[in-house]
């Protein structure tokens, strides 16, 4: 027979007598057998990449860097008696313990669960174990027993031990009986059989401590404590509730007694009774307590006395304290308002009061500050107008102070050095005014740059004020001044101690000055001309690209000399990069003067 495949081959060597017809008998060709070992790499191959697959192989052990796959319904059998088998069906994956033992699945925490993450089982080792619906834990084991999320649902249920019955919404119990009274209440409490609710009658709950009723809640919803009567004078303590518009809270008191409600936070001293509402028969004063003490009294009389217990007026109002007293006071009057004077005053030269939705203060019967309904705080003016005298505190965080031939505002810093005004962006300081040695400064706190104005003119001083030397410029070349108009002329330091390398001009300099001097020209500019057409007038100068080719010229460096200046910029409202050259004249001239 043929060996045209590994799974040919035969166990007995004088079998194998041929490879793909290839001859290896006894006495063959040489080349037979090498054409036959090519044969066999085939076959191996073919093993390898699952072309030719093996029956039933054994193996002592093996290591798998691949997938080891399984057909349908081709198994996993494991066990000397093939207990345990994992297969797939096609349709149904299966793990059967076909023996009589126990199938383990072990692990330190495990959780069983869909192949794409939803969650059915967890075993956390040492802890709970919790039971899932679509993704989300219902029941979790603990220490004690068990912790059930949501709504349990029950044929039966029987508890040997205490019920704990908690929720942080609302919670619905429902418990059914009947029958019971006071002697055997048929709800009881733990070692207290005797004490615990029942239902005296239809409709009705009663409460009941040592086999005696103490409480009941009748059909109607009406409380009674110490008797089964409503509304009887001198048999109920407390009656609460009724159908009709007269039905409230009643306490029974003899003609020389008291009756109160209190307020507690304790059990000892004046904790029992923190507050209080006292109605005192004998003088027939109701109190009001805050505390632990009286703060408001209305007498028989009508009179209300708050910080006093004996009012002498209808509102009397007692301070000793002197803390502050407010009052709030009602009217259907758009305008109202409340008068403070002393005991020897007769008119009402203070108020404060309400107009309309805005809030007055008046002094000499003259209306001096108002809030008005948009929360503006307005002193010596009743509108928002910069036309008219007084102050203006917006809500909006804008103040305006108007005068009329007077200054309008005054900011005054008394003793030391500093910043009298500061101003922020968000909350980051960004400049300041303030005061050093009597003169005042103007200071950016962003780079600590500013100006100091002093008996000598002005210069450039720090953030604190203090004078600054050779830090500052005046404008640059994005943001260049139009016109200086002074008396005289710039003063440059040309002092030799602060100067090096001084030398004569090279010749190639020397070259450049002369080309120099031929490149002044007349001109007139762009943006003149654009504003005042033919009136724009004509100036003289040099052109600073001129100037620069002079320099290159003669193989130099324009930057390198103070007097050509190419600055680069970033426009703020396009973003694009911008450049402008510029010269200055006093060492353009001094250069061309050097040449002559």
């Amino acid at each position: 027979m043929a060996k045209n495949s590994i799974t040919d081959y035969s166990k007995t060597a004088a079998s194998n007598t041929d490879i793909q017809s290839v001859d290896i008998a006894e006495g063959c060709l040489p080349s037979g057998i090498n054409n036959a070992i090519r044969e066999i790499m085939a076959d191996l191959a073919d093993m390898n990449d699952g072309t030719v697959t093996l029956t039933s192989p054994s193996f002592a052990a093996a290591s798998l860097t691949g997938n080891l796959s399984f057909g349908d319904s081709d198994k996993a059998i494991f066990g000397a008696g093939s207990d345990l088998e994992i297969y797939h069906n096609g349709t149904d994956s299966f793990i059967d313990e076909k023996a009589s033992g126990w199938l383990y699945i072990r692990a330190n925490d495990m959780v069983l669960g869909k192949y794409t993450g939803e969650t059915y089982v967890k075993g956390i080792a040492d802890g709970a174990v919790e039971l899932y619906h679509d993704n989300a834990k219902k029941i979790e084991t603990t220490s004690t027993g068990i912790d059930v999320t949501g709504t349990v649902t029950a044929d039966g249920l029987t508890v040997d031990g205490v019920v704990d019955v908690t929720s942080t919404t609302s919670l619905s119990t429902n418990l059914q009986n009947t029958g019971g009274s006071a002697l055997l209440p048929t709800y009881s409490f733990n070692g207290s059989a005797d004490v615990g609710m029942f239902a005296p009658s239809t409709n009705n709950l009663a409460f009941a401590t040592f086999q005696v009723e103490r409480m009941r809640i009748t059909s109607g919803g009406n409380i009674q404590i110490g008797s089964t009567n409503s509304g009887v004078a001198g048999s109920l303590d407390v009656s609460i509730g009724s159908t009709s518009t007269s039905g409230g809270i009643t306490l029974f008191s003899p003609t020389n007694g008291t009756h109160s409600i209190g307020f507690a936070d304790g059990t000892s001293g004046t904790d029992r009774y923190r507050g209080y509402v006292e109605y005192q028969h004998p003088n027939d004063a109701l109190a009001f307590a805050t505390s632990a003490t009286e703060r408001m009294r209305i007498d028989s009389s009508g009179n209300v006395g708050i910080g006093t217990s004996s009012p002498s007026a209808g509102l009397h109002i007692d301070n000793p304290s002197n803390s502050a007293i407010t009052a709030i006071l009602d009217t259907d009057n758009s305008a109202v308002k409340m008068v403070f004077r002393n005991n020897t005053e007769t008119g009402n030269n203070v108020q404060i009061g309400a107009d309309g939705s805005n809030l007055v203060a008046l002094t000499n019967g003259t209306e001096r500050m108002r809030i008005d309904s948009s929360g503006n705080v307005l002193v010596g003016t009743t509108s928002t107008s910069r036309t008219t005298v007084g102050h203006e505190l917006h809500a909006s965080g804008f103040a305006r102070h108007t005068a009329d031939g007077d200054k309008s505002l005054e900011i005054v810093r008394k003793s030391s050095d500093g910043e009298m005004v500061e101003f922020f962006k968000d909350s980051t300081l960004v400049g300041s005014i303030g005061v050093v040695g009597g003169t005042p400064f103007f200071s950016n706190n962003n780079n600590s740059t500013g100006i100091r104005i002093y008996s000598s003119g002005f210069a450039a001083c720090n953030a604190s004020g203090a004078f600054t030397d050779n830090t500052q410029d005046v404008g640059a070349s994005n943001v260049r001044w139009d016109d200086i108009y002074a008396t005289n002329g710039t003063i440059q330091t040309s002092d030799q101690n602060e100067k090096q390398d001084i030398e004569a001009l090279s010749e190639a300099e020397q070259r450049v000055a002369v080309a120099a001097k031929g490149l002044l020209r007349k001109f007139r500019w762009k943006d003149s001309v654009e504003e005042k057409g033919d009136d724009a007038r004509i100036h003289f100068g040099i052109i600073a690209q001129d100037l620069q080719a002079a320099f290159e010229a003669e193989g130099l460096d324009a930057g390198r000399y103070a007097m050509f200046i190419n600055s680069t910029w970033t426009d703020e409202e396009t973003g694009e990069e911008r450049s402008r050259m510029g010269v200055r004249y006093n060492q353009l001239l001094a250069f061309i003067i050097a040449a002559i």
